[in-house]
Parts: structure tokens; C-alpha cells; sequence
């Protein structure tokens, strides 16, 4: 009688015998070792279905991986330095501090081994944290990215961020309560009249008039240098930005370097500083550490608009957001606002600012009062 043809193991079972006492054995790879020597492991049961659950076992616990156990045992704060320290070398100082900042809302994570933290876990700290739907997401972000990494190089099997909780989007929408055009007037009359320390006052006014007329960020205005002034064509030349991490720091986007028309009044205002300069910048800090310089604005702006009790959610910021409004309400074309705001797209400015100017619905509908048709 011809035997019948042995059924072909399954991939990855490896090779199970019979050994003389009875028992089964099963010897598979589990990968390669630095020496470039295949790795192998066996396991025996009294079943050959006790010897596959062993196997699987093994398996997940080496991960088939070329690295070293003790690297499976990683913990995630260790993880986590490790994946900060490698990125540095990449990305800016900035992103890299802004990273930093970031993670340091999972430290209760840091003790638990990579392998061992779940989606559950993640879930439930997200939910403990008292921040913004922003900056869930940024931390989520973060989280997979790192735990990514942690995938390609064999630290653990399946990302747990796969079933992390979803973070619903905000609408990009600017927030509707900005100050009105009689209050930036008496937010630049009370900078012209209020003492200021170290002999500032020039400064603070020629600053808050250059956001209200040019709508820059913050980080791009301390960033001008002299240079960056067309005081023949009344210009400015947008080409880099303070923060955190130093004063000469590249922009958000390629169309934050841009050229821009600003008021006369504006220019001669920033060129009055220029004769008691002694910096190639616009606003110099000094000897003050960036952080600190861009504190000083931040807080001088919350403090004059408490006083002028604008809306409480105004900020230096809301100048900005005040500059393009003004500019929608008076008609200017919405691609001419974009760029001068240093959008990325013109569906950025769109999404934020459309909903102040209503009135332009109104208007479109009169366009039809005079139609024949009916």
C-alpha cells in the first residue's frame, strides 16, 4: 500500500520531532546575531500542540527580532530619551524642544516596560490629562511616532497606539471675540504714554504697531534685523524668527518668507530705534535670554488689555488675528491676506477668517436685486 504524502508543515512551525523518550521537540530560528550567525531555539512538550504553543510563545517573546533581549526590556522613559536623543540630530532645536515639552506629559508612562503598555493604558492617561484637544493630539502624535520606531527596530511587535482613543479636530476657526478698532487706537495711545523699564517705550510702541499693521508673529517681528527694512520702498523682508531655541531660527513654512508693504508711520517708527542701536536687530534683547525676551512682550500685551479690559481671551497673538479681520472688512482680496499673513495655503486663511466678515453674504445676495429674469 503506497504511503500517503506527508501534509506540508505550516510556515514558521519549524521542524517537530519524536525523541526516543516519547517527547516532542521543535527547533526553530529566531533570528541573527550580530556575528551574523543564525539564532536557534527548541522546545519540547508531551504534545505537538503544547510544543506550537511554546514555539509561539518564544516567538513573541524574542519577536523573531537581530537585537538583544535586554533591548525588548527597555523601559519607555528609557525609550524615550533614547528616541529624543536621535532625533536632535534631525530636526530643529526648536521642534526638538517643543518634543521635549510634549512627552513630559507621559512620565507616568516612563516606568513600564515598551512591551508591556497597552492601547488601554494610553487611553485612560490621555483622559487623566487637563489639556487642550491641541495638545492630545500632539501628544498622541509624539506617542506613535515613537512607538513606530519602536516596531522597525524590534523593540516590540504591534504599536499599541492602534487603538488609542480618537481626539476629535477643533475647527480651525479664529475665536470671534477681538478687540475693536477703538480699542487697538487706545491700546497704542496708553504704550505712548505709560512708563516703561529701561527706557522701552519707543520700542513697545514701535512693536505693537508694526503686529496691529503687519500682522507678523511674534517670533518674526523679534527676528527683523535692520536689513530686512526697505525704508525707500516702506518694506520688510521676512527671513527668520526668535524662539525658544535661539534668535536665528528658520520659519514655520516656505511662505513665511515673504516681503511685505507696511504704513510709512510704521517704518519711521522702527527706523527711530535705529540711532541708539547697538544691535543688528530690530528689538534687541540684550544679554536676555530668548525666553525670556518673548515672555516680555507676551505678558506687557496681557497687561496693557487688562487694562483697556479687552475680550479675556485676547492676547498678543489676537493682533494678528485683528490685522487680517481689519483687512477682509475692508475688502482686501483673501489670497492678498494670506500672504501677507504667511499662510501655507489660502484655505488656511479662509478657514479662520471667513466667519467675521457675514456681512459679505449679505451684500452677495443684493447683487440679484436688480436681476431681470423674475
Amino acid at each position: 500500500m503506497r504511503k500517503s504524502k506527508q501534509q506540508r508543515r505550516n510556515k514558521g512551525e519549524g521542524s517537530v520531532t519524536v525523541m526516543p523518550n516519547g517527547k516532542y521537540k521543535m527547533t526553530f530560528t529566531i533570528g541573527v546575531g550580530l556575528d551574523g550567525k543564525q539564532k536557534r531555539k527548541s522546545v519540547t512538550g508531551s504534545s505537538r500542540q503544547e510544543v506550537l504553543d511554546k514555539a509561539a510563545t518564544l516567538r513573541h517573546k524574542f519577536n523573531i527580532g537581530e537585537i538583544s533581549t535586554e533591548m525588548k526590556q527597555i523601559s519607555f522613559g528609557e525609550y524615550k530619551q533614547k528616541w529624543l536623543d536621535n532625533k536632535s540630530i534631525s530636526i530643529a532645536m526648536n521642534t526638538h524642544i517643543s518634543y521635549k515639552s510634549i512627552l513630559g506629559y507621559c512620565k507616568p508612562l516612563d516606568i513600564f516596560i515598551m512591551s508591556k503598555i497597552s492601547s488601554d493604558m494610553i487611553t485612560e492617561h490621555l483622559k487623566t490629562l487637563p489639556v487642550a484637544k491641541s495638545t492630545l493630539r500632539l501628544i498622541k502624535t509624539a506617542l506613535g511616532a515613537i512607538f513606530r520606531e519602536a516596531v522597525c527596530d524590534g523593540t516590540i511587535i504591534k504599536s499599541p497606539m492602534v487603538g488609542v482613543m480618537k481626539i476629535g479636530k477643533n475647527k480651525r476657526k479664529v475665536d470671534s471675540q477681538l478687540p475693536t478698532e477703538e480699542q487697538i487706537k487706545d491700546l497704542l495711545r496708553l504704550i505712548q504714554v505709560k512708563e516703561w523699564p529701561m527706557q522701552r517705550d519707543k520700542m513697545m510702541y514701535a512693536f505693537f504697531l508694526l503686529a496691529v499693521t503687519s500682522g507678523l508673529r511674534r517670533g518674526e517681528m523679534l527676528g527683523l534685523k535692520w536689513s530686512d527694512i526697505d525704508k525707500k520702498n516702506n518694506k520688510i523682508s521676512v527671513n527668520r524668527q526668535v524662539t525658544n531655541a535661539g534668535r536665528n531660527e528658520p520659519l514655520k513654512t516656505k511662505a513665511s518668507y515673504r516681503t511685505i508693504h507696511i504704513p510709512k508711520k510704521t517704518i519711521e517708527n522702527l527706523c527711530a530705534l535705529e540711532d541708539t542701536s547697538k544691535s543688528e536687530y530690530v528689538f534687541d534683547c540684550g544679554n536676555i535670554s530668548c525666553h525670556s525676551w518673548l515672555g516680555y512682550f507676551t505678558m506687557s500685551a496681557k497687561k496693557l488689555m487688562r487694562l483697556l479690559h479687552f475680550p479675556e481671551d485676547c492676547s498678543l497673538h489676537s493682533l494678528r488675528h485683528y490685522h487680517a479681520t481689519y483687512l477682509l472688512s475692508k475688502g482686501v482680496s483673501i489670497k492678498i491676506v494670506s500672504k501677507r499673513l504667511g499662510h501655507s495655503s489660502v484655505v488656511v486663511t479662509l478657514d479662520n477668517y471667513t466667519h467675521f466678515i457675514p456681512s459679505m453674504d449679505a451684500e452677495a445676495s443684493k447683487i440679484f436685486d436688480d436681476f431681470g429674469a423674475y
